[in-house]
């Protein structure tokens, strides 16, 4: 009830000027035998710009855009009702309007509110918001809608069942909460309320894709995401951009900042779920034949295509390949970045950990001395950084299908 009557009021804010009038009224409509109340009567009336006859039936639907002049007006409110009348509906209650263009709108709600129309399964005892918080694991929103979720970004980092992360930079508290919604299912879901803080997560979190919108304060998705495309952090991350901007010069602007798909709004949300899952599907393509190429491939050619990071970090572990005991601390600290942005960009764009990355090109040179004519096992293998000859053997038959004595008969041959 809290959050349907926060929705209404809200609205009515976005739509009554200066001088203008909100009313909120609450009763209930009780059993005559009783007196025992049975519904609760909400209503929310306003003075403001009002809904015309022809848009009253569609106030309800998701992404409904009253004209394209108030484009992003509408985002918000169509969103937002939307979401109310899905509460509604799930409440078992009913939602009506009443408005007459330039009056002012009433949006009227009427919900079950005796225990007796409930079923017992569907009863609970909850005291406070703050009971509700600590059961669901949801976060109140602020007034400036800073977070929608309040999800430690270690444990983002960290999920035990290993989901994509999908940054959401939109400032409709709405349209975010709407996407968290449907998205937190399949993907482990970040949020910031405007592209400055949008690129700031991106940098220290390093998600696997991005859904923006294009219009925001501070910074807008178009700025972002250039700017995005060309940090060497974050250029392989791909963007999609949510826009109510509909006209060939937007969506070229939009592509040419790199953004990877851009969706106009309103838009269907198993399409956005798709266009999300070929963007990640392409990457995973992008990463297996990097790794296949890599393991293959002992020329040192091959190299993904933000090859300028991965260069970096390649000459960074070959200038320490012979040395057992370097970390990926070390590497984290020559590289001017945190563990968690290295651990998340190099596997991002070659499927390896730094771990794995600093062992297959130790075991890489290894074969490239050994087909150079080395044949002492151990010389080769304290010169590429191992110090323990069965787990050295080991690494190399996983890797080559032979241990390393194999190996080099075979290359005589």
């Amino acid at each position: 009830m809290e959050k349907i009557l926060t929705n209404l009021i809200s609205n009515a804010f976005k739509f009554t000027p200066d001088g203008g009038k909100i009313h909120v009224s609450l009763e209930y409509v009780t059993a005559s035998q009783d007196n025992i109340p049975i519904y609760a009567i909400i209503e929310v009336a306003d003075t403001g710009r009002g809904i015309s006859r022809e848009n009253l039936d569609r106030v309800f639907d998701r992404f409904y855009q009253v004209s394209d002049s108030d484009a992003r007006i509408a985002e918000g409110t169509g969103l937002g009702l939307a979401l109310t009348k899905e509460l509604v509906d799930l409440y078992r209650g009913e939602i009506s309007v009443d408005s007459q263009e330039g009056k002012g709108s009433t949006f009227t709600v009427k919900l079950p509110v005796s225990k007796d129309l409930f079923t017992e399964e569907e009863r609970a005892a909850i005291s406070s918001s703050q009971d509700i918080e600590a059961e669901s694991g949801i976060a109140v929103l602020d007034q400036q809608g800073s977070e929608i979720l309040d999800v430690e970004e270690e444990f983002v980092r960290e999920t035990a069942d290993n989901r994509p992360i999908v940054l959401i930079v939109e400032d409709n508290v709405d349209l975010m909460s709407y996407l968290s919604q449907n998205l937190g299912n399949n993907y482990s879901i970040l949020t910031a309320i405007n592209g400055k803080t949008g690129l700031d997560k991106a940098v220290e979190c390093i998600p696997d894709l991005i859904i923006s919108d294009v219009m925001m304060s501070k910074m807008d998705g178009m700025e972002m995401s250039k700017q995005l495309k060309s940090d060497e952090r974050t250029n392989h991350i791909p963007v999609i951009m949510l826009t109510a901007k509909a006209d060939r010069d937007s969506r070229l602007e939009g592509l040419e900042t790199g953004a990877d798909d851009y969706l106009i709004k309103p838009f269907d949300q198993e399409e956005l779920k798709v266009r999300i899952k070929n963007l990640l599907e392409q990457r995973k393509r992008l990463r297996e034949k990097f790794r296949k190429d890599f393991i293959s491939d002992l020329t040192g050619k091959e190299v993904p295509p933000e090859n300028q990071f991965f260069m970096k970090v390649h000459d960074v572990l070959n200038d320490h390949i012979d040395e057992p005991e370097y970390t990926i601390e070390q590497l984290a600290g020559e590289l001017h970045l945190s563990r968690s942005q290295v651990f998340r960009k190099i596997l991002a764009i070659t499927s390896f950990s730094p771990k794995e990355l600093l062992r297959h090109l130790r075991l890489r040179r290894a074969a490239i001395l050994f087909q150079g004519g080395h044949r002492n096992v151990a010389q080769v293998m304290y010169q590429v950084g191992f110090n323990n000859p069965s787990y050295f053997a080991r690494c190399f038959n996983e890797l080559y299908g032979m241990n390393p004595s194999q190996y080099i008969t075979r290359q005589c041959v």
